[in-house]
């Protein structure tokens, strides 16, 4: 690790542009841009049987649902990025929930919408 950054003065880029008025946030995307909206399990452990979508996606503005099955990857875990030696069984979670729900609040749809409150 480098030290010659400590007692130094260090220019930043992105100051002018926040100070002045000028920054971009997700808040300031113009009208027009899609929603997106997590559809979470009240469930603490159950088995996904089936979810039905076809409703949802036939709503008006509605663009898209996803489900894990509809997504490449979504039958397996997200990898372990920072492995730690004490691990020995260490475990991630799934970007979306298949065939089980591990715990209340688990992600098992994405919906976007023309708007949140539809989402």
């Amino acid at each position: 690790m480098s030290t010659r950054w400590f007692g130094e003065r260090v220019l930043r880029s992105e100051d002018e542009r926040l100070l002045r008025g000028r920054g971009l946030y997700t808040d300031d995307l113009a009208d027009g841009a899609l929603h997106g909206c997590f559809v979470r399990s009240p469930h603490a452990h159950a088995r996904i049987l089936a979810i039905d979508v076809d409703a949802a996606r036939q709503a008006p503005g509605v663009h898209a649902i996803y489900t894990a099955a509809d997504l490449p990857f979504g039958d397996r875990d997200l990898p372990l990025l920072i492995p730690h030696p004490a691990l020995t069984h260490g475990r991630t979670q799934r970007c979306l929930a298949s065939e089980v729900v591990r715990y209340a609040g688990e992600a098992v749809a994405f919906v976007v919408a023309e708007d949140r409150y539809l989402a």
